[in-house]
This record gives C-alpha cells, structure tokens and sequence, in this order.
C-alpha cells in the first residue's frame, strides 16, 4: 500500500465517522426541536435542523463517495431506488399546480421537495456512514432511542401535568379537540402517535440486543414510556399500529421460538407469560376505572358513535379517490391537496372536517397517488417491498438470538408505522424516520448477512507518482460545494427563522398596544427573502388585533393598513379562501360593504362548502339589517359544520337586531291614512298600526 492509499484509507474513516456523528445529531435533534421564539414553534426549528444537517451530510457523503470508489451501499437496488424517488418527485413538482410551493413546501409543514430531498440524503447518509459495521448500527440505534426517550419523558410530564399541553391546532377530524390530549412536543396528538410507534419496538430491540444492564434497562424503560404515551395520544391509529405490531412480534418470537427461547426453562417461560398477561388486564382494568384516563375512555367510545369511519376520514378518501381520474399521472404537486381538493368538495365534506379544509389525504399511500401520481407512488411500494424483504431474510439469517430479536423489532416497528399510515400523512419527524428505517434495514441485512467489514483498503494498482495539485483538485472542489450548500442552507434557514420570528413579535406587540414594534417586526417579517406571502397575512392580522385592542390608535388607518396586507398575500397562498373571508371582516370593520361583498363572492368561487362563508355573510346581512337573510345564511353554516360558539354568538347578535327592529316599529306611532270614498270626498280618519 502506498502512502496515498494510506492517507485515503485514513480519509474514508474520517468521513465515516464525521457522517454517523452528524447523523445522530440530526436523528436525535430534529423530533425534539421546538422553539417558542417562532410562530410555527413545532415546524420551523425542526425543519432547520434537517435543512442544516442534510447540506452537511450531504457534502461529507460526496466526500466518502470521492474516497472510497467501491461505493457498495450506495449503489444497492436500496439506494437506487431512493434516487429514482427523488427524481420522480422533481419530475412530479415541475409540473404542479404551484412549482414554487411544491419545492420549498407551506408554512404550517414544510413538506416540499426540498424536505423529501433532505430525508434521501440523510438515508444515503445512512448507507454510506453506518453500513454493516455492527458499532456504527448500534450507535445509530441508540441516538433513535434517546430521542424516543427524550419525546416519551415529554409526553407523561404532560400526562402528569408537569408540562402543558400547548393549545391543538384546529384540524380536520379531530371531533374531539376539547378532550385532554398530550402532543408530546410534536405539534399534535396524531403525530406523536406516529412517531412514537417507531420508538416503542426499536428500543425493545436495543434492548435485547444490548448485553449492558444498564442500557437494557434504558431501553426497556424507553419502550414501555412510548407506549404508555401513545395510550394516552388518544390517536386510535396508533392504536391500531401498535396492536399489529406487538402481535407480528409475538408471531416472529413463536415461529422462530427454538432459537429466541432457547435456553429458557419452562418455568421461566410460563412466569413471563403470566406477567405479560398479568400487565395487560391491569392496565386494561386502569383504563377502564382510573380518573386520570377519562380522556382515553372517550376515545376508546368514539368507536362506538362514529363507527370505524375514522373521525370522518372515510368520506375525505371518498373524495380523494374521486380526483384520481384527473391527476394520476402526474398528481396535484407535493403540499397541492388543498388547492385541488376545492373542485371535488363536497357538502357532507365540510361537515365531517368541521368546516376546516383537509391538507391532506390523511392516508399516506393515496395521499402519494394523488400528490405525485403513479410513477412516485409505484417507487415508493418498491421502498416499502425492499425493506420489508430485507427485514425478513435479517430475521431468518440471523444465526445469534441478539441478532433475531433485534430485526424483529425493527421489523415490528415499521410495521406499526406503516399501518399507522394509513390514517395519517408524513410530517417531518415521521418522515426522517421512515426514511432512516429504509436504510437501516438495509445495513441490518448487510450486517447480518455479509458480517462485519474488514479493514479499509484500497485495491487496485498503485498508481502512477502524479503532482499533488493533480491528486487533490476533485477534493478541493468537493469541499468548496460542501461549504457553499452549507452556507446556502444557512442563509435560507436564516430568512425563515427572521420571517417566522417576525410574524410572532408583531402579533405580540399588538396586543401590549405597540404600534411601532408591531409594524417594524411585521415589516421584518414581510421584506424576508421568501416565496409565499402568507406572513403579510399574519401582519394584517396583528394590526387588526392592534385597533380593536388599543383604543388610542387611530383605528381607521391602521385597519386599512391591514386590508392592504391581507391583500398582498393572496399572491402565494394555499388559503387564498380565508383570506378573503378574512378581507371580506375588515372590510366590514371599515364599513366598505361593497368590497366586503366582493370579497365574499370570490372565496366562494374558490370554496363553495365551507361554514365560514355563510358565516361572513350572515356578519354582513347583519350590518344591513337583514336578519332574514342572515338567519338563513346562520343555519347554511350549521348544516356545514360549522363551529358552535361562534354561530351561537352570531345568532345572539341577529337576535338583538330582531328584538331592537321589533321594538322600534312597536314604539313608532301609528300613521294616519285618510280613505276616500267613490265619490272622491274625504271619509273619515283610520288608524291603521304597522
């Protein structure tokens, strides 16, 4: 071996190691980032995180392939089809209904291309890093388990009220918002359910995998908090994934039982057996009588008064499957399903997502099939195929009982996830998962099946003496692309963390009455170098906060202030309907009706099922003094779904404009008409009371 093969064998370990570093970092930081310094607390520091840590890995995976030619993973049926995902999906995003938004992803979830292509090179990170090298899998493993850990503690300091439960964003399907239910620093109960079906068997895994006390213990005690936590997620889904799992668990642990029980006493077995039992009618008998699981008592009868429609979600996949026809092929565009949906809404839609418009799908595989169309989507079943197979001839290949119980619960855990998708959609803690799963499944079927790598080498002929600038040119301007994608991310994560902090000091400094930081945050938030304009949205609704609250304001103009904001955000908008409603109220505020009217009409053309119409435009007939018209628009909405408290304060309103007519034509007094009779003389005076 040469001195150069010795400094490039020295070059690939350093690379290796600076990838499975900056893996875990990003496996344990990116689900449990949240920040309170943001508007979009839950999303954008997790989105940072990944963007950051992606354009990292990313350069130092091109670096590893620069080293090491061989490039054995990365050129596995695995990793090419997660390239052909990604250039589906590029495909797929040109030809969107709105390239630009497809690409970077909303506000509320970050899920464009850019996300997508993050979760690939952090699974090529995966191959490239960890490979079948048992340390650098059991590493991996146990960063998974720490964040799992860290996500479970969260969930029951919230279970015991440690922790609030933040306030839950309205979304569709979810009848029961006021039941106490924990996020577990996830955003909402849905997507900690989820996630946490991830952690629950990984940890069960590492723990049998494990020979360290200390670490079992740790593992153990991760596994039994996940599932805990999801019990109390009241997500039924997860419920359900959780079930499956254990039960494909027990069936692996039966079917290969001469090597997972072997040396285990009949006596022991049947004491484990009578524990497990044991645990499980207790925990079902506190479930049923404790006080402090109310909450999942309700979830559990939702049951039985919805059925098994899943919250409603049925007759959203009705509808979902309607639009296929038209978007097959090449699909609506990653973060389009909204904006698609609108044509195929309908009535009974709206009723059952209490009037809020769907993002999505809310099934992982249709939501694919509509999203990106047939190519992505047979891609991503391929995904799944490969995965599961490698997992399975893991498990069957295995020699050692560790190596056995830890594929089946990496097996038994994205199962689990994968059921659970059929009731949700990816979020980006998921999604990060899903796609580190596919990868080390792969390094686990390597591992078990090829053993553990040999040292480092670097085979061919020695190559001919060349001058050093001739060596190293291509390293170089690898290095210079890894700083320039780095400092690229950074800059963007920059702008949206400005924008997003803006959009937040603005809102708080309208309601302590500053006028001039609410503006100069909003300005901060609105000038960011950004695509969509939904935060002049959210800077139109600070200034409207600020002249309904502060009576010193001069109400007027800073109202119309806001309208030119809300304006200017219907330019790039997936809620350009709201928005307009929300126009339609400030313009009423105003007292410009007519443009309130305008307004009006153009969500409707956009949106005609949604409550919120009829209810801005019961607001507006009230302001004319049709209460006829109003109630009617009152009881459209109600039909809709709409929510309760504020239609009940709507119709307290038509109620004291009613009551305040009827009592001005009783206390006006009755008109004198004078009647003629043929002849044409005068007749007598009648009163006739109107």
């Amino acid at each position: 071996m040469t001195k150069r093969h010795s400094v490039l064998n020295r070059r690939v370990e350093f690379a290796q190691r600076s990838i499975l570093i900056t893996l875990i970092a990003v496996v344990v930081a990116t689900p449990v980032a949240l920040s309170r310094e943001v508007l979009s607390q839950y999303t954008l520091p997790k989105f940072i995180i990944l963007l950051a840590g992606s354009s990292l890995l990313l350069g130092l995976v091109l670096l590893y392939a620069y080293y090491n030619k061989k490039l054995e993973g990365l050129r596995s049926p695995l990793s090419l089809a997660i390239g052909a995902y990604i250039i589906a999906l590029a495909i797929s995003t040109l030809l969107s209904l709105d390239a630009s938004i497809s690409f970077f992803g909303s506000i509320a979830r970050r899920m464009g291309l850019i996300t997508y292509v993050c979760f690939a090179v952090c699974s090529s990170a995966v191959i490239a890093g960890v490979g079948k090298n048992g340390k650098q899998i059991s590493g991996l493993v146990w960063g998974i388990v720490f964040a799992g850990f860290v996500v479970s503690a969260y969930a029951l300091a919230q279970v015991l009220e440690i922790v609030p439960v933040a306030k839950q964003p309205v979304i569709p399907f979810s009848k029961h918002q006021e039941t106490f239910r924990i996020d577990a620093g996830l955003g909402h109960p849905d997507y900690a359910g989820s996630f946490l079906l991830y952690i629950v068997f990984t940890a069960w895994g590492a723990a049998c995998y494990t020979g360290d006390k200390r670490l079992r213990t740790f593992a153990l005690a991760t596994s039994l908090m996940a599932a805990i936590a999801i019990v109390f997620t009241g997500t039924r889904g997860a419920w359900v994934g959780l079930l499956a799992g254990g039960a494909l668990l027990l069936t692996f642990l039966f079917i290969e039982r001469e090597v997972t029980l072997k040396g285990v006493s009949r006596r022991t077995r049947l004491i484990g057996g009578l524990a497990i039992s044991g645990g499980l009618a207790l925990a079902v008998v506190f479930i049923a009588f404790a006080e402090s699981t109310g909450p999942v008592r309700e979830r559990l009868m939702a049951f039985y008064t919805e059925g098994f429609t899943g919250a409603g979600r049925t007759t959203l996949w009705r509808v979902a499957l309607s639009m296929i026809p038209r978007y097959w092929l090449s699909g609506t565009g990653l973060e389009m399903f909204r904006v698609a949906s609108m044509t195929y809404k309908t009535d009974e839609l709206a009723a059952v997502s209490g009037g809020v418009n769907p993002e999505d799908a809310h099934n992982a595989y249709l939501s694919s099939f509509l999203s990106t169309g047939i190519v992505p989507t047979l891609v991503f079943v391929l995904l799944i195929a490969l995965t599961l197979r490698y997992l399975l001839l893991s498990i069957r290949r295995a020699a050692q009982k560790r190596d056995k119980l830890f594929g089946m619960g990496l097996l038994s855990a994205m199962s689990a996830a994968l059921i659970h998708n059929i009731f949700i959609f990816f979020l980006i803690p998921t999604g990060l998962y899903y796609f580190i799963f596919l990868a080390l499944s792969y390094c686990w079927y390597r591992h078990v099946t090829e053993g553990e790598p040999p040292a480092i080498k670097i085979k061919g002929q020695k190559p001919k003496p060349a001058p050093k600038i001739e060596v190293y040119s291509k390293e170089k301007l690898i290095w210079a692309l890894c700083g320039v994608l780095f400092l690229g991310a950074i800059f963007y994560c920059r702008q949206l963390f400005i924008a997003d902090q803006g959009a937040l000091y603005s809102r708080i400094a309208a309601e302590s009455c500053n006028y001039e930081r609410a503006v100069y945050y909003g300005k901060r938030a609105t000038d960011a170098w950004l695509d969509q304009t939904d935060y002049h949205f959210y800077f139109g609704m600070a200034l409207e906060t600020l002249a309904n609250r502060c009576p010193s304001i001069d109400k007027k103009k800073v109202l119309t202030q806001a309208s030119t904001e809300v304006e200017e955000s219907l330019g790039k908008t997936l809620m350009a309907d709201a928005r307009l409603l929300y126009l339609s109220e400030l313009n009423m505020s105003l007292g410009d009706l007519d443009r309130a009217e305008q307004a009006i009409q153009s969500a409707e053309q956009i949106d005609p099922h949604t409550p919120y119409t009829h209810m801005v435009k019961a607001k507006l007939f009230l302001l004319r003094g049709e209460a006829d018209k109003a109630n009617k628009e009152l009881a459209d909405a109600r039909k809709l779904g709409g929510p309760q408290g504020l239609i009940e304060a709507l119709a307290r309103d038509i109620k004291g404009l009613t009551h305040t007519v009827s009592s001005d034509q009783t206390a006006r007094p009755p008109e004198t008409r004078v009647e003629r009779d043929p002849s044409g003389k005068k007749s007598k005076k009648k009163k006739r009371a109107e």
